[in-house]
């Protein structure tokens, strides 16, 4: 007996179950199962059959949830098709996938295509079942924020269990930038610009580093990532929430600016301090220069570090008087 005849055969008593299950008796899910039993004995190949469907619910033929009721064999309950669709599948059309760029606080970020305005956007993926979610938050901060040094929000949806967040793309991040031994000044403060208009909108990073700080195609600094962020007028800081790292002191106590500031300092320390090949290296040189406090650059600079990372919260200085410094 020929493969195909022995697909046949199986088909048939897949359509034998079906008709006596008393959930496939409308119409539209007769259609469903039509489609893939003749697209599945034409295509005799159970990749192409996979490819064939996600062409029609990419061309809005059949359904997600036609296509997940289904996958070979029919009358089976396609459980393994779900978990296919939910993790190769899981950014569609208008949107190509191009590659996996990175990850933030709570999930991950890709480098897609849109097909209708052949431009490039970053797609941050968001587990909506994870006890990280973020509860939406991150898409409220970013879609009250509008400054040509803040990452650009444009949309956001949710799809199978994930929160999918539509932004600017930035080729590059502040990390990859400082593997360059030249670095431009100018960086330093298009960072102050947009960390000062995100405290005048009353809200603080909690999250800022060099992996978070993006430069465009255009080569302008945008902070991205606000997956920590918050008001600093309504909450209350504890440290059981959150594990102080490099970038945020461990005696802070208060949700206040100066949180992004002492951050702001770190990043300022990393951008002057010379080329570390290792990460080890890296860490070791920071904690050294913060532990004698001999930054070794020219007099305002070595202020704006003295303010900026001060162990003192109320001690450490604004944005307004860095800028005044970092001229």
């Amino acid at each position: 007996m020929s493969n195909r005849n022995e697909k046949l055969v199986e088909w048939r008593g897949s359509l034998k179950r079906i008709r006596s299950m008393d959930s496939f008796r409308s119409k539209e899910e007769k259609k469903t199962l039509l489609i893939m039993l003749l697209s599945y004995l034409l295509l005799g190949n159970q990749e192409k059959y996979k490819n064939f469907m996600e062409y029609l619910r990419k061309e809005g033929i059949m359904s997600d949830e036609e296509c997940l009721m289904y996958f070979h064999k029919g009358g089976e309950n396609l459980l393994n098709y779900k978990k296919h669709f939910q993790l190769e599948n899981d950014i569609n059309y208008p949107f190509q996938k191009i590659r996996k760029i990175g990850e933030g606080s709570f999930g991950e970020v890709f480098q897609c295509k849109h097909e209708e305005d052949d431009k490039q956007y970053a797609i941050k993926k968001i587990c909506t079942e994870s006890s990280l979610n973020p509860d939406k938050n991150e898409i409220k901060i970013l879609s009250s924020l509008e400054h040509k040094n803040i990452i650009r929000y444009f949309s956001s949806w949710i799809h199978l269990n994930y929160l999918y967040i539509q932004m600017e793309y930035c080729p590059l991040n502040l990390r990859e930038y400082m593997r360059n031994e030249e670095r431009n000044e100018r960086f330093m403060k298009e960072l102050l610009d947009g960390l000062e208009y995100l405290h005048k909108m009353n809200f603080i990073h909690f999250d800022l580093k060099p992996e978070n700080v993006l430069i465009s195609k255009d080569e302008r600094v945008k902070i991205a990532d606000f997956g920590y962020s918050r008001s600093f007028l309504s909450e209350i800081y504890n440290k059981e929430n959150y594990s102080p790292s490099l970038y945020i002191c461990g005696k802070d106590d208060k949700y206040e600016p100066s949180m992004d500031i002492y951050s702001y300092g770190i990043i300022f320390l990393e951008y002057n301090m010379f080329y570390c090949k290792t990460n080890m290296e890296r860490l070791i040189n920071i904690r050294l220069f913060l532990k004698n406090r001999d930054w070794g650059l020219k007099k305002n600079w070595n202020r704006i570090l003295d303010g900026c990372l001060c162990e003192d919260q109320k001690e450490r200085i604004t944005t307004k008087e860095i800028k005044r410094l970092i001229e």
